[in-house]
Parts: C-alpha cells; structure tokens; sequence
C-alpha cells in the first residue's frame, strides 16, 4: 500500500513524450546543472536592473519547468498558456539586461498600472472600496511618473520587441526570421 500513489495526467501521455525524446532525462541533468550555476549561488546585483533580469530569468526558468510537467503529462492547452509568459518574461529580460537605463522606467510602470486598477474598482465597486487615503496616495504617486508614460506611443523602445532584443531582422517580430537559426518555429507534438 505505501507504494502506491495518486497519478494526475495521462500515463500513455507520459510514455509517448518519452518515446519521442529519449533524451529527455539525459538532457535535464545538463538543464539543472546549469539552473544551479545560475541561481544557486551568491548574487551580486548592483542596480534595478541587475535584479529584474536575475529574478526573470528564474521566471523563466520555473514557466520551463512548468510547460515540460504538463507536456509530459498531455496538457499540451495548458503548456501553450504558459508559453506566452514564458516569452514576454524573454523578451523584457533580454531587453532589460541591454538596457538597464530603462529599469527604473519598467519599474515606474507599476505606479501607472496600481492607478488604473484602483479606477477600475472604483468604476465598479463604487468610491467606498477603498480607504481614500490609499486612493489619493496612489494617485499621487502615479502622478509622478505618467509624464513617462504619455510618451509611450512616440517611444517604442519602451515596449521591446524580437527585433529590438535582436532575436529577429523583422521590426514587428516575424517568428520565420529568427537570428541565429537555420530552422523554422518547430510545429507539432512536443
């Protein structure tokens, strides 16, 4: 009895991922060697930047982890949700550890997006949801920092995209032109 235990997912799912990579495990130690080489260690981090590219890149890392456990097991739908996180989190790190001068812009953000939750509440809930204490102070400091953001439609280097981070030659990021592969996007079973 004690060997048994609850399997959540699809075995015959799991035996033809490992049918189509038998790799996989083989690869995997070399993975988590160097997961450990990157994030198991004493990290020196001199500025914003530093650390939003360090702590994005183990976001990364753990949307990883988490499309091969629902690959593994035939929750392919689930992998592809998690795919675009795993891509915007990509795309900003690359384009924050390029340009560590927009860090604090990056950062800034969350003043401008905290304003507009608190507006949608508000428009919802009614003035009462909130103390109107953290309405004001919340104003306030948005308030400081949206000079920036009005800037946004005239600034696209605020918003990277593939070409900007040089993973692509195309301006909008066709996925057929990506730098450094002489392949197309793979399609089909993971």
């Amino acid at each position: 009895m004690a060997d048994q235990f609850t399997f959540y997912g699809f075995p015959d799912e799991c035996r033809k991922f490992e049918q189509r990579h038998p790799l996989w495990n083989e690869i995997m130690e070399n993975l988590v060697h160097a997961m450990n080489i990157a994030f198991t260690r004493v990290q020196v981090m001199e500025g914003s930047a530093d650390k939003l590219v360090y702590f994005f890149g183990r976001m990364v890392l753990e949307d990883f982890m988490e499309i091969t456990l629902v690959c593994y097991h035939g929750y392919g739908v689930a992998a592809s949700k998690l795919v675009r996180s795993m891509y915007e989190y990509s795309v900003t790190l690359r384009y924050l550890h390029e340009h560590p001068r927009e860090a604090e812009t990056f950062l800034a953000y969350h003043l401008v997006q905290q304003d507009k939750l608190i507006s949608r509440l508000i428009e919802t809930f009614g003035d009462s949801i909130l103390p109107a204490e953290l309405i004001a102070e919340t104003r306030r400091k948005a308030g400081l920092v949206a000079h920036i953001w009005d800037l946004f439609p005239r600034v696209p280097h605020i918003c990277p995209t593939l070409a900007d981070v040089g993973l692509c030659d195309s301006p909008r990021g066709n996925p057929q032109q990506f730098r450094g592969s002489s392949t197309p996007p793979v399609s089909g079973p993971l």
